[in-house]
């Protein structure tokens, strides 16, 4: 899933943000170069340990590029939701000529419904040429604007689905089925909503 648009999705306590802890701590793997950005535009304090142990914190964006330029592999890139996509396409396009994993939690607030002509919508159809995999979670996805969604080539349901998310099942006409049954376990599915993968998340990332 390195190269491809990723949207990871479920409820409060479902395991997904320890899901998005290990995709961050994991990239780049041994035999690839990398650069894995957490972009945290959250209102919560900087988050630390469970995945972020080997990661700088950066808070604005000339020093995301001297953090880019030091040869870090994981950054928490602290900054407010208007800025944080912006600056991330940048780093990818003008400073570095390595893949970049960009992670976006609480992805409802840059790609609302409605809204495909934000920069993160942009940035869904235009980046993947440029070596950017943009990793998308929410705990809703029926809240995301669908259009720039469907550019994802990977769809990643953690833990039980709720009532919330049945307009998104529905509209993508997803298995139920074939979905998680308990908290911290995950089923990756392609473009066709077809199981490709399954499994549970590391304990020490929860």
């Amino acid at each position: 899933m390195k190269a491809y648009h990723t949207l990871v999705f479920g409820n409060s306590g479902s395991g997904k943000t320890t899901y998005l802890r290990e995709m961050h701590d994991t990239f780049p793997d041994e035999t690839s170069g990398g650069i894995s950005i957490w972009v945290n535009h959250n209102k919560e304090s900087v988050p630390d340990g469970r995945g972020f142990d080997s990661a700088t914190t950066v808070s604005d964006y000339q020093s995301l590029v001297n953090a880019v330029e030091a040869g870090y592999e994981r950054i928490n890139y602290h900054v407010p939701q208007d800025t944080g996509i912006t600056h991330v396409r940048s780093v990818a396009y003008h400073v570095t000529s390595q893949p970049v994993q960009a992670i976006v939690d609480e992805a409802q607030n840059v790609l609302p419904d409605g809204q495909d002509d934000s920069e993160l919508a942009v940035g869904l159809h235009e980046d993947r040429d440029e070596g950017i995999k943009w990793v998308l979670a929410t705990q809703d996805p029926s809240d995301l604007d669908y259009p720039p969604v469907k550019q994802c080539a990977f769809y990643v349901a953690v833990g039980e689905p709720s009532a919330f998310m049945e307009g998104f099942l529905r509209y993508f006409q997803i298995d139920r089925s074939s979905l998680p049954d308990s908290r911290f376990r995950y089923v990756v599915m392609d473009r066709q909503m077809e199981p490709v993968a399954q499994g549970k998340t590391q304990s020490r990332y929860a």
